[in-house]
């Protein structure tokens, strides 16, 4: 397992004019904790110099405060020493529902106000000194009643603000058992003859021998566009929607789904050059997509579907494997697969590193109250993953919640 991508590590030198007010002082250190949307734009040139991945893009990031009805206002924490910026953490205050599962099964919810930090919203030097500095603020935060819950998501385990999170709140306040899972990304070589020469023979005579009979099944009527540009997007939306309403993705209720915020976000995308949406078609119906981001030279990949009914022919890893031969013409790195483990990625991974969710409570009623009911559930889904993890018994249980969130959304649109 390799180390986690690191952020840019340099202090920029870029000084903030309104940085006197609304500072803690520790030290020589000092924090200030951002609140408005002018607060943000008074540091955008510090956000930039370091932003590294496009979640964490600050216009992005605006636009989620504008267009999320659960934001309630920008919560970023900026660390000064000797007055320039060394580190950043990037996240919002919001009222958010908040749930335990089990696997896919829900244990309990409710709603509270809840900072929420972004992923890769941690910034600049994130040495064990300013990790520390980083979360006591955070801490602060929750002490002084501004939230019950701060939420972190999928940090690198091997990090210095890992261990600050899970070590420095106190005892009935920290997060006793953090979400783990496996973080993928695969190396894009120069042509795209060496993404198959990499997999095992076995593989590679697999992949031919799907596509074949895939193609063979449609006459021949198998083609694959890729959507990126402003003028496009309506059709696209179309064509993914047919595909992303028969998937479990909808009826666990997540995934891709067209509504005006995926919309919005979509057109931002666009407009900046990272969108990248691949669709399979067979005999003209839309039967898979791959959706993401190019930024830089990374392909930053977000939603994935497929029609079921075509689920013997393997459509999403003949589209995958396609979009491959695609970005690595474009001049593209390396695939990010993003959040989530999956057969497909490990298949094709060749790098990976292990990230975790992680929370703090308030030391106050409703704070310890969310952390003492949580506990017990989260406990159970480690001791159950770990009894199970050499066993295909796990896998065999998220197949059939799979299925079955299929078989619901199918059953859901024949009925409509």
């Amino acid at each position: 397992m390799l180390a986690a991508p690191q952020t840019n590590l340099k202090t920029q030198g870029v000084q903030d004019p309104t940085m006197a007010k609304a500072m803690k002082h520790s030290g020589g250190d000092s924090v200030k904790v951002i609140r408005s949307l002018e607060e943000v734009e008074a540091i955008r040139d510090i956000w930039n110099s370091w932003q590294w991945n496009p979640n964490a893009d600050i216009e992005f990031y605006l636009h989620v405060l504008r267009t999320n009805a659960k934001v309630i206002r920008p919560h970023v924490v900026v660390l000064y020493r000797d007055g320039l910026p060394v580190a950043m953490l990037v996240g919002r205050l919001m009222m958010e529902s908040i749930h335990t599962r089990v696997g896919y099964a829900l244990w309990f919810g409710g709603r509270t106000q809840i900072l929420t930090f972004i992923y890769a919203g941690q910034a600049g030097d994130l040495s064990e000194q300013n990790s520390r500095a980083l979360v006591a603020d955070v801490v602060r935060a929750l002490r002084n009643g501004e939230a019950n819950r701060a939420t972190f998501r999928f940090i690198a385990t091997e990090s210095h603000f890992f261990r600050a999170l899970t070590q420095y709140p106190g005892f009935f306040t920290r997060d006793h058992f953090p979400q783990k899972q496996i973080h993928l990304k695969m190396d894009l070589p120069q042509s795209a003859e060496e993404i198959y020469s990499r997999l095992s023979s076995k593989v590679r005579k697999n992949l031919k021998w799907q596509g074949k009979k895939l193609i063979e099944a449609f006459d021949g009527k198998v083609r694959i566009e890729c959507f990126r540009r402003p003028g496009e997007l309506e059709r696209m939306f179309e064509d993914v929607e047919q595909v992303a309403e028969k998937s479990y993705h909808r009826g666990l209720g997540f995934g891709f789904v067209d509504n005006q915020e995926m919309r919005e976000r979509v057109q931002l995308e666009s407009q900046k050059g990272w969108f990248r949406a691949y669709v399979l078609y067979l005999a003209d119906h839309p039967a898979a997509f791959w959706i993401g981001n190019v930024s830089g030279r990374t392909f930053h990949s977000g939603f994935l579907g497929y029609d079921n009914v075509h689920g013997r022919y393997s459509p999403g890893i003949f589209l995958i494997t396609k979009a491959f031969e695609k970005l690595c013409n474009e001049g593209v790195a390396e695939i990010d697969f993003g959040l989530g483990d999956a057969e497909y990625k490990r298949r094709f991974g060749s790098s990976s590193w292990e990230e975790a969710c992680v929370d703090i409570f308030a030391p106050r009623l409703k704070g310890l109250m969310i952390n003492a009911l949580r506990s017990p559930a989260l406990l159970t889904e480690v001791l159950i993953k770990r009894s199970l993890n050499n066993t295909q018994i796990m896998a065999r249980i998220k197949k059939l919640w799979r299925n079955r969130a299929t078989r619901s959304v199918q059953k859901g649109s024949t009925a409509a």
